[in-house]
């Protein structure tokens, strides 16, 4: 075990930028990181990393080393997968970061249903809406719909989400409904700040795409509470259609500008590359997928792995 766990220590260190950073993610002790890759580099004979007091940095040797790392890591993981698939119940400890709104809706009873199918699983759930890096922040796994991707991590796309304007009927009597995109000009906007910074929104016609600078009289970082300033009749709000669906239905929300799309966005799962738990990580994935699809949720079935999701397909927490 002593060379996969240098080959692990010195892939972790590469990914993460630094010693103390992979030692977390390996649960383990900064000195065993030290140690493990000093033992590498002394029987490549070769240095690995430049060291400084402010970062770390793989040599030429380690650029070359690295794949080779990566291979070694991932074929080791998936025999011990396929062993443990044969001889023992999956188990295991996981630590997961999902998106509040998604997790209130639908996520959490996929987790439970999950834990209660593999009681010997040990999982930890944590609702966080801002973009969050597996690799340097420790998680298993990240579930997310934020735009940003990040170095050596690996993404699965889960599904599609649709975006809509809504308004309240209350606020649609009193300020009038939009008809063209350019309206939206004249009415109280709502700003979810994760994905819209700035104050220009983006819709797309039969005449093409039209950029509308508009009037942002709210923002806030949490969907459900975007939700409900929209439900309030604070005005014009953007939000993704699992969010809204029960509100359509009841007659509480009322999608505007119906004839203009919004660009399509993506939930993904992201995982570092050098996942230790692979096989369990992939089976809670296979899992979240089924549910996800008995929903009416999933993507198309056969979404792979890819370590460059373009950021475009990002879709609201």
């Amino acid at each position: 075990m002593d060379a996969i766990d240098q080959a692990r220590a010195f892939l972790v260190v590469a990914e993460t930028g630094g010693f103390s950073a992979a030692a977390k993610h390996l649960q383990v002790v900064p000195s065993v990181i030290t140690k493990r890759v000093s033992q590498l580099e002394a029987q490549i004979g070769r240095q690995l990393f430049v060291r400084t007091t402010r970062r770390v940095e793989l040599t030429a040797t380690g650029k070359a080393v690295l794949s080779h790392a990566r291979d070694l890591v991932q074929a080791h993981d998936r025999m011990m997968g396929d062993i443990s698939n044969d001889v023992a119940e999956l188990s295991g400890r996981l630590r997961v970061k999902a998106p509040s709104a998604l997790t209130y809706l639908h996520f959490s009873k996929i987790i439970n249903r999950f834990l209660v199918q593999h009681p010997k699983v040990i999982l930890e759930l944590l609702l966080i809406d801002r973009p969050v890096n597996p690799v340097t922040e420790g998680f298993d796994l990240v579930i997310t719909g934020l735009p940003p991707s990040y170095d050596q991590i690996e993404e699965i796309a889960l599904f599609p989400i649709q975006r809509m304007l809504f308004a309240s009927p209350s606020y649609l009597a009193q300020k009038g409904t939009p008809l063209q995109a350019e309206d939206l000009a004249n009415h109280r906007c709502l700003q979810y700040s994760y994905l819209s910074p700035g104050v220009t929104w983006t819709l797309k016609g039969i005449r093409g795409q039209v950029d509308v600078h508009v009037n942002s009289t709210f923002q806030t970082n949490d969907i459900k509470v975007m939700y409900q300033a929209v439900v309030d009749g604070l005005g014009i709000g953007i939000l993704p259609n699992y969010v809204a669906q029960e509100a359509i239905d009841s007659g509480t929300l009322v999608q505007v500008l119906e004839n203009f799309a919004l660009p399509e966005f993506w939930f993904r799962a992201q995982f570092a590359r050098s996942q230790r738990q692979r096989r369990l990580l992939m089976v809670l994935i296979d899992h979240i997928q089924d549910e996800l699809r008995s929903l009416g949720l999933a993507g198309p079935a056969g979404c792979g792995i890819t370590s460059d999701v373009p950021t475009a397909i990002a879709p609201r927490e």
